[in-house]
């Protein structure tokens, strides 16, 4: 050391050691601009669009390099070579869409429309790299073509019966080429389905024979023997799975599909149904369960006479002696004279009904979905033999160029199809109507009906088997028997989906005020809501208006659950709310306003300095304190919420959608633009105003701009359903806490239903050609084998869904290079728009198609696989690349391949990482073992742990949920008093933010 120090002490020795210790870093800083380019290149190969806009921002920081070293840097060429390579990347991309529009490769030119729009968003800020005018002459050459097919099509029709049917290979060549725009080209779809709609309306509304015609065409397409031929001389399999999309998307086809369904599914006796049936009951007292009898005979009298019901409106109808008006009002007067009703007093009188009821109601629910086409076809019938049809279609012929039907004409092969007309009814089977009348308690001993009235159940009907009829049905049930009823689920997507299903039956049976299918969470807001206004209330006390309020009185309502297991979901059990009242003075926006147009000032002051400055010069708040008085604390702690959020807007993620002209966040599988984060959310507002990214300025900053004072927390499990009967596909992985929690809400009975599609094909442990289990021990060897099996999936010519658990792994792995050596691959993400979702999801279950998706997409997403290369490959193949704590979940994403009845399999792709530290599984006990003993090991360490998550739920976050609702409802019923007073110390009690 000495040594050193005297070394130093020589000016030029301490020169040169400065200059040795700088040149790493020295060389470092020369080499940044450059190997910044290099990484721009790189994102661009990857499409990684919004990697590129953030490099591009920071791209101008470029030149503070030159300041660390002596030498120049040529930062502004490297900042030009920048964008001169997105400019040439933008041109490249551009001329893929023509000449793929050229080629009719749809799906690869919307990949590169994708790309532009990507584009668009994330270098928004950055002009001059892409004009979207440029798309303008794309759209026009796409809708001029789509327009010039729908007049071919048309044309075909325009000279009668005889032109029409000689050129129904013509017409069904046009429809696939429409289905292609329609599949492919999402952002032209509205277009393409329109001018579907119109030729196929045009053919329908051809009498006497544009029906025929069109069923015809239907069988042809979802047969799959319209469109171009492949080398093997058969039609390639795109065009026939195109077909049956446009028979699976049109109404117009819908009876072709009910057909094909009926065909597929040989239904079980519904003796064979009845004897499979298993039930039991829970003892909330002793958290066991235990099995108990089914009553198959009673079951059976009542099918018996559902059936009968059934076939005599439908015969009448078809007779022409029964009106669909006349069928509703039949079953509104039998309703009514076993009003009024009561869950609590379930009389024999009225479930002795049940089954007339329920036959009503599924007669008119038939006859309305399904009766036209039934009628017109059996009028079509040759007379031969009665109740089936005989289409013979000698005069489609094989061509050079596409292929009509399998086999020839002439002195060859006659093809003929005959058709039982039975076969185009929608009808619901036998296990569907079992399980309403079991759920609605008809088959349950007097006595227990006379001491429990109709009791809450649970029903396990395995994912993809019809759980929207059920819950359908019995909403109408119910609602013509007086009761309000709600059906709820966890998705809003798939809530409307379910509502659409049944929307003309509750208007027609005049229940449409009593049934409402929402979410579970609004459901709970609902039910406080009904108590009455807490915002208004709050907002009255504060300006110093209160008054008594004579509370809402809430009416009982039967709670239909669509999956149970929503009950235990993060999103509701243990979770609160906290409804808002707004104060809309001028005021608070200005203040809003102010901070953030002097944010950089009060950036430096920080949360804290920002206050004192408002509260100090601020004439806006003193005005505040000036109209509300007495309201201070309230008003200073709601100013101090603003400068906090000042200070952390910049890194607040949200999604914009300009057609809403809304801000909205990321929830399950969608995004909700009714949730807001207070003056975060308001700051964004300005942020995107301040951008020109509002649609509508004024209209957004006016409603968005407000004090924003805490009503309460409310927990969303204080709930009190009159009763709750709901279905579930995952009741047998349900545990002890679950079933605790039942039983707090009043379940204790439950059955299990069979399947309609008998034994499942579903394979896992016991899968063949594949690895059921893989673990691999670093991220980077496990995003490495997740990308293995994709290739080695889709190379078979089958299809792949992966789930990650959360966005954040997802996107570390679409970052990876892994990604980018999957080929047809898509992103399934929340932000999507229902068109791109729709899109994605269709597309997910084609050959050779990657699909990569959050843990939110693995309950509810329906991935219809048309493709027969899928199909006759193996199925969907689903990968799961985490452990999925609650095993619930799992089930739900396993439920994605496989469904109705077809192969599928799945396989878990994990990190040992993981399993050590969310599991507690020892390193290398993962990798030393079969399958079987791994999956048993995962399973009992994952039931111990979600087993101690419930126990800490229970008794840490339930207590205090428990406490803080207690106190809000107190606060709610003191503003319903009027009492200022207390309703002031109540409030606060509520919401100590404010004492």
């Amino acid at each position: 050391v000495n040594a050193a120090y005297e070394a130093l002490q020589v000016p030029a020795v301490r020169q040169r050691c400065i200059r040795q210790l700088a040149l790493p870093f020295t060389e470092m800083v020369k080499a940044a601009p450059r190997a910044f380019a290099k990484q721009v290149t790189a994102k661009l190969e990857q499409r990684d669009y919004s990697q590129v806009g953030r490099l591009l921002q920071a791209a101008d920081d470029l030149p503070l390099l030159m300041d660390l070293v002596d030498s120049p840097l040529q930062t502004e060429k490297v900042r030009t070579d920048i964008h001169n390579a997105i400019r040439n990347h933008v041109r490249d991309v551009e001329k893929g869409v023509w000449q793929h529009w050229e080629a009719r490769e749809l799906q690869q030119m919307h990949d590169d429309l994708g790309a532009l729009e990507r584009i668009d968003t994330c270098l928004d800020a950055h002009h001059g790299f892409f004009d979207p005018a440029w798309t303008r002459d794309v759209k026009m050459a796409v809708c001029a073509e789509i327009d010039a097919l729908d007049q071919r099509a048309l044309g075909y029709m325009a000279r009668g019966e005889d032109h029409a049917e000689a050129h129904l290979k013509d017409l069904a060549l046009v429809l696939i080429s429409l289905g292609q725009i329609l599949d492919d080209l999402p952002m032209y779809k509205d277009h393409a389905r329109i001018k579907i709609s119109n030729v196929l309306d045009c053919c329908q509304s051809q009498q006497p024979w544009g029906f025929p015609l069109l069923f015809k065409l239907g069988i042809i397409l979802e047969a799959g023997k319209a469109g171009r031929l492949g080398k093997d001389g058969e039609v390639v399999s795109g065009d026939q799975r195109v077909g049956q999309v446009l028979v699976s998307e049109f109404s117009h086809f819908r009876d072709v599909e009910t057909m094909r369904w009926n065909e597929e599914i040989t239904q079980k006796s519904v003796q064979a149904t009845a004897a499979e049936i298993t039930a039991g009951r829970f003892d909330p007292r002793t958290n066991k369960r235990s099995k108990e009898p089914v009553d198959q005979e009673k079951l059976l009298e009542g099918f018996g006479k559902y059936q009968e019901v059934f076939d005599t409106y439908l015969n009448q109808w078809l007779a022409g002696r029964l009106q669909l008006g006349e069928l509703a009002n039949k079953v509104l007067k039998d309703a009514a004279v076993l009003q009024p009703c009561s869950v609590d007093e379930w009389t024999e009188r009225v479930k002795d009904e049940l089954p007339s009821l329920l036959g009503g109601v599924f007669a008119y629910f038939t006859i309305h979905k399904s009766g036209d086409s039934y009628k017109r076809l059996h009028d079509l019938g040759s007379g031969d033999t009665p109740g089936t049809l005989s289409l013979t279609r000698d005069n489609l012929v094989r061509s050079h160029d596409s292929i009509i039907v399998s086999g020839n004409s002439g002195g060859q092969r006659r093809t003929d199809t005959t058709i039982k007309t039975d076969n185009v009814l929608l009808k619901p089977h036998n296990i569907q109507v079992l399980t309403v009348l079991r759920m609605l308690g008809y088959d349950a001993p007097e006595d227990t009906s006379r001491l429990q009235g109709l009791q809450s159940h649970v029903m396990q009907i395995r994912t993809g088997e019809g759980k929207s009829i059920v819950l359908g049905a019995c909403s109408v049930v119910l609602g013509v028997l007086g009761f309000s009823v709600r059906c709820v689920c966890y998705s809003k997507y798939l809530s409307c989906r379910d509502y659409e299903l049944f929307k003309d039956l509750f208007n027609t049976f005049q229940v449409s005020g009593s049934v409402h299918y929402s979410t579970i969470i609004d459901y709970a807001e609902h039910s406080l809501q009904e108590k009455g206004d807490i915002r208004q209330l709050t907002v009255d006390l504060l300006s110093g208006t209160l008054k008594k309020t004579r509370g809402q009185e809430r009416s009982p309502e039967v709670l239909l659950v669509d999956e149970v297991d929503v009950f235990f979901g993060a999103d509701f059990y243990g979770e609160t709310w906290h409804p808002v009242a707004s104060i809309e003075e001028p005021e608070a926006r200005e203040i809003l306003e102010y901070l953030f147009q002097n944010r950089l000032k009060f950036e430096q002051m920080g949360a804290r300095g920002a206050l004192q400055w408002m509260q100090q010069e601020s004439q806006p708040y003193q005005a505040l304190l000036r109209k509300f008085p007495e309201q201070e604390s309230v008003l200073q702690r709601e100013l101090w919420k603003m400068c906090e959020g000042l200070q952390g807007y910049k890194s607040h993620v949200y999604h914009y959608n300009f057609e809403k002209n809304k801000i909205g966040y990321k929830h399950l599988d969608g995004v909700d633009y009714s949730e807001s984060y207070g003056y975060l959310t308001a700051f964004s507002y300005l942020k995107e105003a301040e951008e020109g990214r509002l649609r509508n300025k004024e209209d957004a900053l006016q409603q968005n701009l407000k004090i924003v004072v805490h009503c309460g927390t409310f927990s969303f499990a204080n709930i009190s359903p009159a009763r709750i009967l709901g279905v579930s596909g995952t009741m047998d992985v349900l545990g002890a806490h679950e079933w605790e929690v039942m039983g707090r809400f009043g379940i204790q009975t439950f059955s299990h239903m069979p399947s309609v599609y008998g034994k499942s094909n579903f394979r896992f442990l016991n899968q063949t050609g594949g690895a059921a289990i893989i673990v691999e021990d670093t991220e980077d060897d496990h995003f490495r084998a997740i990308t293995e099996e994709v290739k080695k999936t889709v190379t078979q010519g089958r299809a792949v869904v992966v789930y990650f658990s959360l966005p954040c792994t997802l996107q570390r792995f679409t970052s990876s290079t892994y990604y980018q050596q999957v080929g047809k691959k898509h992103l399934l993400e929340e932000t999507l728009s229902h068109r791109d979702k729709d899109h994605v999801i269709k597309k997910a279950a084609t050959s050779g198609q990657a699909t990569f998706a959050t843990a939110v997409f693995g309950r509810g997403t329906d991935f219809v696989c048309l493709d027969k290369r899928v199909l006759e490959a193996g199925g969907v193949h689903v990968i799961q690349t985490f452990v999925s704590l609650n095993k619930a979940e799992e089930v739900q994403i396993q439920g994605r391949t496989a469904r109705q009845g077809k192969d599928g399999t799945y396989s878990l792709v994990l990190s040992e990482a993981d399993l050590v530290t969310q599991l507690g599984i020892q390193v290398g006990q993962a990798v030393s073992c079969s399958p079987e003993e791994l999956y048993r090991i995962i399973d009992e360490a994952r039931a111990g742990k979600w087993t101690a998550e419930c126990k800490k739920l229970e008794e840490n976050v339930m207590k205090e949920v428990n406490a803080k609702d207690a106190l809000a409802h107190q606060c709610f019923d003191a503003l319903l008093s009027g009492n200022a007073t207390s309703a002031m110390r109540k409030f606060k009690e509520a919401n100590p933010e404010y004492k």
